[in-house]
């Protein structure tokens, strides 16, 4: 995934705008299905719906849109634009016949889903075996703001990442992520659009 996003950054190999993403994000999706058939049985049980709780849940979402709110304020309060230095902006979809739909599936539904099967399901789960729950938190909390190769972006999408693992640790579900994560994107995604 990183020499793919690498290749889409920061070289011409892939097609810029809407077309570009879209092949990226299908040869993104690709691979993680198909590491996710792999390990398909020691990962099921993070999609378990048992023993959620709404109040969890609720607080999750209402942190990921404070998160979101905060990190554009900080971001345009240090004059830099989020959407210039990640792989997905909303720029990418104003030619398409729905761009806010499509801004929806790129920027919030896809990465909230295959992100968090990846960072917090597989790596996670893979890492666990090998070294601490607390020692898994940090490397794919690190690992998952290094992937976005975007520097300043670290500040927060490394505390973001480490959440993120700190919940599925905590609650062994990918569910609270992917609702946090979903959440995260769609706001700064709505702001985007709208501010």
């Amino acid at each position: 995934t990183l020499v793919l996003l690498a290749a889409y950054k920061l070289t011409d190999i892939f097609p810029s705008g809407f077309e570009g993403l879209a092949i990226i994000s299908v040869i993104d999706i690709t691979l993680v299905i198909i590491f996710w058939a792999f390990y398909f049985r020691e990962l099921m049980p993070l999609f378990s719906l048992k023993g959620l709780r709404l109040s969890i849940m609720m607080l999750t979402i209402a942190g990921a849109a404070v998160a979101a709110v905060l990190v554009t304020g900080l971001a345009s309060a240090i004059e830099f634009s989020i959407q210039d230095d990640v792989f997905y902006s909303t720029y990418l979809f104003e030619d398409t016949s729905n761009p806010f739909l499509w801004a929806i599936l790129f920027i919030c539904v896809q990465p909230a889903i295959f992100e968090e099967v990846t960072f917090r399901g597989f790596l996670y789960t893979n890492l666990q075996k090998v070294t601490s729950a607390r020692s898994a938190i940090y490397i794919t909390g690190f690992i998952f703001g290094i992937i976005h190769l975007a520097v300043i972006s670290m500040l927060w999408l490394v505390p973001l990442g480490l959440i993120f693992a700190f919940m599925r640790m905590k609650y062994n579900t990918l569910w609270y992520g992917i609702a946090a994560h979903f959440t995260y994107n769609f706001v700064i995604t709505v702001i985007d659009f709208w501010a």
